[in-house]
C-alpha cells in the first residue's frame, strides 16, 4: 500500500471516529465469511457499521488517545461504530459473539472515553432506551402521584363517612 493511499484511509478513519461517538474494537480471528457477512448484516439492521481495519493505520487515527486502548491493537481487528446508541451496538456484538464463539471485545470508545471489554459487556445487558426512559418517566411521576393520593384520601374518607351515616340513619 502506498503512503498516499495509507493518509488517505487514516484521514477516513479520523473523520469516522470523530463522527461517531461509540466505536467498539473486536478481535474478528477465527470469522468465515458467512459469519461476517451475517455480522455485518445484523449490525447494519442497527443503523452501525463494522469495518475491517490494519493496526498500525488505527493507532495512528487515535494517535492523541492514551495507551490503555493503543495496547489493545493485537492480533485482527475491526471497528464497529455508530453515533446513537451504544447499548444496540454492545448487544448486538455481544448476541453474535454468543452465538458463533468467534468474535472477542477488546474494548472501545464511548463517548470519546475508553471503555474496556468488561464495562461493554455490562452495557450490554442494560436494558433498551425506551425502558430506561419509561422506568425514568414512572420515577418522575411517582412523588406526584403520592401526592394527590395524599390530598384526596380526607376527602375519600369524608364520602365514606357521609354514606355510613346515610346508611345509619336509613
Amino acid at each position: 500500500m502506498r503512503k498516499k493511499e495509507k493518509e488517505k484511509i487514516v484521514n477516513e478513519l479520523k473523520e469516522k471516529l470523530k463522527e461517531n461517538e461509540n466505536i467498539i474494537f473486536v478481535d474478528f480471528k477465527g470469522i468465515s465469511v458467512a459469519q461476517s457477512n451475517e455480522l455485518r448484516k445484523r449490525i447494519k439492521e442497527n443503523d452501525s457499521y463494522f469495518k475491517v481495519v490494519k493496526n498500525r493505520l488505527l493507532k495512528r487515527a487515535l494517535e492523541p488517545q492514551d495507551d490503555k486502548i493503543i495496547d489493545i491493537f493485537t492480533g485482527p481487528t475491526a471497528i464497529a461504530y455508530n453515533n446513537h446508541d451504544p447499548v444496540k451496538l454492545a448487544k448486538t456484538l455481544i448476541s453474535f459473539s454468543k452465538e458463533n464463539n468467534v468474535l472477542r471485545i477488546k474494548g472501545g470508545l464511548l463517548r470519546g472515553k475508553f471503555v474496556e471489554e468488561n464495562k461493554i459487556k455490562e452495557i450490554a445487558n442494560l436494558p433498551p432506551k425506551e425502558v430506561l426512559m419509561a422506568k425514568f418517566a414512572f420515577l418522575m411521576a411517582s412523588p406526584l402521584i403520592n401526592m394527590l393520593q395524599l390530598l384526596k384520601a380526607p376527602l375519600v374518607n369524608f364520602g365514606i363517612l357521609m354514606q355510613q351515616l346515610k346508611e345509619k340513619k336509613g
